[in-house]
């Protein structure tokens, strides 16, 4: 990447849904060990495993970087990436904050698709809104320096 910017830090909800998720995994491995029961054991033992397997899933799929090249978008987590050519997108601006239920998002970003849109969000108040072929919401830790980037780059093909 030619150049990268930052995912903004997550906002408060994002953070306290993580920290819940977390503390249920320490809370699951407290009980592991002062269980006295096999049974219970077993049952926290299932519980901690499948914790385990959301926080991993959920930190490698959580955005973590935007970049730009002369020719694309990216967006990558910590598995993948998305290229969006620059010569798909119709339109990149900024969005005031993105409002959603109290019941949505995740832990450590709102990561899928909506309807017409995949969003990448972290911050809900640094979103940044790609139209495409589809459309895309990410959040940029500058978002005032990246939507003039991309239309700098824009601008010039």
């Amino acid at each position: 990447m030619k150049t990268e910017f930052q995912v903004a830090v997550m906002d408060a909800p994002t953070r306290i849904k993580t920290l819940i998720v977390c503390l249920l995994a320490i809370f699951a491995v407290y009980m592991i060990f002062s269980s006295n029961s096999p049974a219970h054991t077993g049952i926290w033992c299932a519980l901690l495993l499948l914790m385990l397997l959301l926080i991993f899933k959920k930190w490698h799929l959580a955005p973590y970087v935007y970049g730009l090249d002369d020719d694309c978008i990216v967006i990558a987590d910590r598995v993948t990436e998305v290229r969006i050519p620059l010569s798909e997108v119709k339109k990149i601006s900024r969005m005031e904050e993105i409002s959603t239920p109290w019941y949505a998002g995740g832990i450590f970003a709102r990561t899928g698709r909506h309807s017409d849109v995949t969003f990448s969000v972290t911050n809900r108040r640094h979103a940044v809104l790609i139209e495409a072929k589809q459309k895309y919401i990410i959040t940029p830790a500058e978002p005032d320096k990246f939507v003039p980037e991309v239309q700098a780059l824009l601008g010039k093909k």
